[in-house]
């Protein structure tokens, strides 16, 4: 499904492109992409992806039904909101904005027969450039990065931090375990051994 139309309060850009994804189980993804960072053909493996973790978060917090708005944007876009939202002008990997309050996603075509509708819990923004560098940094493909950051916003709208260390050890933990169950490796450990000896080959 197509559709330009956004949500009033969306951060993403109203020229961007939009588009649906969604899973057999009801869950889905309202994808907002600009086609000159992120064209449409190569987002199907991360779209497969996103969508399996989604169904696992939400099994595993049996949240009866999520949806969640994907902002992929460049990261003249991103730094421009994460100024306007955080206060910090720079470009970032991923932002997210919760959503704060109860209401359901109205679109019942979205949900399974026996589900309520799902919850809109918020919308992620991701940024070209700062993921593809990260991703080359770490020797790691990039939809495993993709699939990482888009798991940390989701815990991020669900209500988890990494404020301090048991929090972010909590986090750390739900992630790594989410990732595994699509065969992506422990980012942290990724993460940790680059520190150590430099880019992986």
């Amino acid at each position: 499904m197509n559709d330009t139309q956004l949500e009033p309060d969306s951060p993403a850009d109203p020229e961007t492109a939009a588009t649906l994804w969604k899973t057999d189980s009801g869950n889905g993804i309202e994808v907002s992409y600009d086609p000159d960072h992120w064209p449409e053909e190569s987002l199907g493996h991360f779209a497969q992806i996103s969508l399996k973790l989604l169904d696992h978060i939400d099994a595993e917090f049996a949240l009866n039904g999520i949806i969640v708005g994907l902002l992929l944007c460049g990261d003249d876009r991103i730094r421009r909101l994460n100024n306007q939202f955080r206060g910090q002008d720079r470009a970032t990997n991923v932002l997210s904005f919760p959503q704060l309050d109860d209401d359901l996603f109205g679109d019942d075509t979205m949900a399974a027969p026996d589900r309520l509708a799902p919850h809109f819990v918020g919308e992620i923004a991701i940024a070209h450039e700062t993921v593809m560098t990260q991703a080359d940094e770490l020797g790691i493909e990039i939809d495993d990065h993709l699939a990482h950051l888009f798991v940390h916003g989701v815990m991020h709208l669900l209500g988890y931090d990494h404020e301090n260390d048991r929090d972010a050890t909590e986090m750390e933990a739900l992630e790594i375990a989410f990732l595994g169950t699509v065969s992506i490796a422990n980012p942290y450990g990724i993460a940790d051994r680059v520190a150590r000896h430099g880019v992986m080959s």
